[in-house]
């Protein structure tokens, strides 16, 4: 009996995962065409500052506004373990992203937009590892209470990897892998993408710089490690921001392409 009740709970957990939204075609100048697909993880690498917050949330702010906006009118669970997050900052981002729209709208009809994505935003603050178990567990329970879940966003995948080292003795590298695999579990199990931001530093080995203060591509990487889409930043000596080589730069509040002159 008990068998029969986990393999209905199972398949119910399989039905809502076959309808959750998708992402395709959420960002054209991040993603190639028909991208990401569902299940799919993003990994957001660079050195610190430089904008990987920005291009996480840029991933979110795509996801929940509706759709007469360009959004994907869903809901958005961020687990944020490195505690950047500013409320009036990431509405000011809607507000803007909504404007570049193009689509009429009033400053009422604007406000009101930005308070129903913040409403749509499931925050979960972590400061130890102990935390980030308990906010997995509940991205489980939201997931199946909230069909509507567009995405997972997680702000520091690397945050408490010290303080895991210190209890478990990980290598860097079997600490990422592990931490993918749950990630990728929990993707595959509700149909779902998930998008996270880690340091370069925990990627890969020290990096070669060149002349111009670019950053070789990354070496030792962890092994065994399935990402379907990498989205790497650098921060030049020069200022210059690159994401996966190609120039970007932040303005209007928010992460941009570099248009050509």
């Amino acid at each position: 009996m008990a068998c029969k009740v986990f393999n209905a709970f199972e398949g119910c957990i399989g039905e809502l995962a076959n309808q959750r939204l998708t992402l395709q075609d959420i960002d054209t100048e991040l993603f190639p065409d028909g991208a990401p697909l569902n299940k799919s993880l993003i990994e957001i690498s660079g050195s610190s500052e430089a904008g990987k917050s920005m291009l996480l949330w840029r991933l979110m702010i795509r996801c929940l506004p509706p759709t007469y906006f360009g959004g994907r009118n869903g809901d958005v669970i961020f687990i944020d373990l490195r505690h950047k997050f500013e409320c009036e900052y990431f509405a000011e981002q809607i507000k803007h992203f909504v404007i570049s729209s193009g689509e009429p709208h009033t400053l009422a009809e604007l406000d009101g937009v930005a308070e129903k994505c913040l409403d749509s935003l499931h925050l979960l603050n972590c400061y130890t590892p102990k935390h980030f178990e308990a906010a997995l567990e509940l991205t489980e329970a939201l997931l199946i209470k909230h069909t509507d879940c567009a995405l997972i966003a997680i702000e520091g995948l690397d945050a408490f990897y010290w303080l895991d080292t210190y209890a478990r003795r990980q290598r860097m590298q079997i600490h990422y892998s592990r931490n993918v695999e749950r990630l990728r579990n929990l993707c595959e199990r509700h149909g779902i993408c998930c998008a996270y931001t880690v340091d370069a530093n925990y990627l890969a080995a020290k990096r070669s710089k060149g002349v111009d203060g670019s950053e070789a591509d990354q070496c030792a990487c962890a092994p065994n490690v399935k990402v379907d889409h990498k989205l790497y930043l650098e921060r030049r000596s020069s200022g210059e921001r690159y994401l996966n080589g190609i120039p970007v730069e932040i303005r209007d509040n928010g992460l941009h392409f570099v248009k050509a002159r």
